[in-house]
C-alpha cells in the first residue's frame, strides 16, 4: 500500500510539474508571438515610409524638376555628331 501510494504521489507531482511547465511554455509563445508582430507592423511602417522617402527624393531629381527657365532644347546646328571608330571587328 505504501509503495502505490508513492507511485500514486509520484505520478501526480509530475502530471502537475508537466502542466505548470506547459502554461509556461504557452505564455512565452503567446508574449513571443505578440512581439513578432509589433515587429513585423514596424518594419511595414518603416518600409512605407522608405516608399515615401524614395518617391519624394525621385520628384525633387527628376527632369522636369531640374530644367532651368534658360534652358532650351539644342538646335540642330548645335548637336554635332561623332562618328564611331570602325577597327578590325574590336
Amino acid at each position: 500500500m505504501n509503495l502505490s501510494k508513492f507511485i500514486l504521489v509520484t505520478l501526480l507531482a509530475g502530471l502537475v510539474f508537466y502542466s505548470v511547465g506547459m502554461i509556461i511554455v504557452r505564455i512565452k509563445m503567446t508574449e513571443t508571438a505578440y512581439e513578432f508582430e509589433d515587429h513585423k507592423s514596424n518594419q511595414r511602417a518603416l518600409e512605407e515610409e522608405q516608399v515615401r522617402l524614395k518617391m519624394k527624393i525621385s520628384e525633387r531629381l527628376s527632369v522636369s524638376k531640374l530644367k532651368l527657365k534658360d534652358f532650351s532644347e539644342p538646335t540642330p546646328e548645335q548637336i554635332i555628331e561623332i562618328p564611331l571608330p570602325r577597327g578590325n571587328g574590336k
